[in-house]
């Protein structure tokens, strides 16, 4: 997650510097200064504390006290191969979310990342209280039990950025499809 902040905050910077004047005419205001490690709230522990029904309303909230800077949410209970630390409960995950911007009225998650399960065993447990169909991963069960070498277990991460949600934060803009260099038309978006 230092990682992940410290790409942020060069973004916004070069940004500012690049070309803050026309991301602020589009924006309607400048981007915020983002210096240091990104502000992070744990998805479970808000909820909890003050009684919020989701991860959506988790972003609101955190959205109000962000100052308008980007932060992460963090302890996420959301894909099946997201890994749950056996030892705190906690599923090692976060989303980078940019706070409501310009004609834009909603947070948005511009980049999502994870540990991914190491077991099988779990892995198999998760889809099947989220109801995956099984049968459908046979393949990727089989591919995993050849890649374990007998440990039982396999370590990977992954992490990406949405260029469009990201763009489409930044500027402030009111529909994603705004940032679309492909519209999408069967979604009602922009037409060609």
């Amino acid at each position: 997650m230092r990682l992940v902040s410290v790409l942020t905050a060069s973004l916004f910077h070069r940004l500012s510097a690049a070309c803050g004047d026309i991301v602020e005419e589009i924006r309607g205001e400048p981007l915020p200064v983002v210096e240091g490690a990104l502000e992070s709230f744990d998805a479970a522990e808000v909820k909890a504390a003050e009684g919020l029904p989701d991860d959506d309303a988790v972003e609101r909230w955190a959205s109000e006290r962000s100052g308008g800077r980007p932060f992460l949410v963090t302890n996420l209970e959301r894909e099946a191969y997201d890994c749950r630390d056996p030892e705190t409960g906690r599923f090692l995950n976060y989303d980078l979310v940019c706070p409501p911007a310009g004609d834009n009225s909603h947070p948005v998650e511009c980049l999502s990342g994870a540990e991914r399960t190491r077991s099988l065993t779990d892995l198999r447990i998760r889809m099947r209280d989220l109801e995956y169909p099984m049968d459908y991963f046979e393949p990727f069960f089989e591919l995993y039990e050849s890649l374990d070498e007998g440990r039982g277990a396999i370590r990977c991460a992954g992490g990406g950025f949405g260029v469009e949600r990201l763009t489409f934060a930044l500027l402030g803009l009111r529909d994603i499809h705004e940032v679309y260099p492909f519209p999408r038309t069967a979604e009602g978006g922009i037409g060609i």
